[in-house]
């Protein structure tokens, strides 16, 4: 486990890549490939923005920002470390802690962002889980990415699950990995957590 998911709240680096004065120096900014799913934080009126394309660029807003009533919660897990695990099982490869007590919707919905990868034909299956045993495989599923394909692609997988009942208090979140074929690895990297109110 990274050292990032076990430090205090206090203690993680912010949520966002990013920060620009206003919206036309991030529109002047030229991004990069690895910048996709990443998360700039705008001075003047206090919004978050996640880079969806790189050439052209395009932003979208994340909902509430910051004191926007509506809020959103974001984690950015490891960037390019990769993580993956052998066989059917179905594995714990990243966890850590989002306080849902400072989101204000009652109904979230979750999205999970990452680069993807899978050997021998088989399929890899990742889940995003709130909750349960930390340390353990285990929690409420909130959002699923499969994929069969053997090399990582240039633009990563993106999936939005259905709205999730906010338990406005710390949960665990954790990403789960498994094969669909004993003796075959699922890899993931570049891992990236949203939870906003639209």
């Amino acid at each position: 486990m990274s050292a990032h998911s076990s430090a205090s709240l206090g203690a993680r680096h912010p949520v966002h890549n990013w920060e620009f004065t206003d919206a036309s120096v991030r529109a002047a900014y030229v991004p990069v490939t690895a910048d996709i799913g990443k998360i700039a934080y705008q001075l003047d009126d206090k919004t978050f923005w996640v880079l969806k394309t790189q050439s052209p660029a395009a932003w979208n807003s994340i909902d509430g920002g910051v004191g926007g009533g509506g809020g959103a919660a974001s984690m950015d897990v490891g960037d390019e470390v990769q993580r993956s695990m052998v066989g059917v099982s179905e594995e714990l490869l990243a966890e850590f802690t989002v306080d849902f007590a400072s989101l204000t919707p009652s109904l979230l919905y979750p999205k999970l962002s990452a680069l993807t990868k899978q050997t021998g034909g088989a399929t890899g299956t990742y889940r995003m889980r709130v909750g349960g045993t930390q340390g353990v495989a285990d929690g409420t599923v909130v959002a699923t990415i499969t994929t069969t394909q053997a090399a990582y692609p240039v633009t990563p997988d993106v999936v939005t699950g259905a709205s999730y009942g906010n338990p406005a208090a710390p949960r665990l979140v954790k990403i789960t990995g498994a094969a669909s074929s004993v003796g075959q690895t699922a890899r993931i990297k570049g891992i990236n957590i949203l939870f906003v109110s639209t």
